[in-house]
């Protein structure tokens, strides 16, 4: 589950920063990721937007954009998948 979970967020994050700082300029500061607890029971991921919007509106569009995530990936074509999974496992290995 931890290994799939950081992949995930390696295939959004750069959908993310794009669709919710760049398209929508909800904030200058827009990132996701994935957090562990420390006893590792429980895991999840994130989105962080610092922004001046209203926060009705901000969770809005957060939610939107996630609702999309399912259709970003599923019509991720083969090719485009596989070299983002392969620059995620060269990622880990050169930590």
């Amino acid at each position: 589950n931890n290994a799939i979970l950081a992949l995930f967020c390696h295939l959004v994050k750069e959908s993310c920063g794009d669709q919710l700082r760049t398209k929508e300029q909800l904030g200058y500061i827009v990132f996701s990721g994935y957090d562990r607890s420390d006893c590792g029971s429980a895991q999840g991921f994130y989105i962080t937007i610092q922004s001046s919007s209203k926060l009705d509106y901000v969770n809005l569009r957060t939610e939107t954009y996630i609702d999309s995530i399912t259709e970003y990936i599923t019509t991720m074509s083969d090719d485009v998948y596989y070299k983002q999974r392969e620059g995620y496992i060269i990622k880990k290995l050169e930590i």
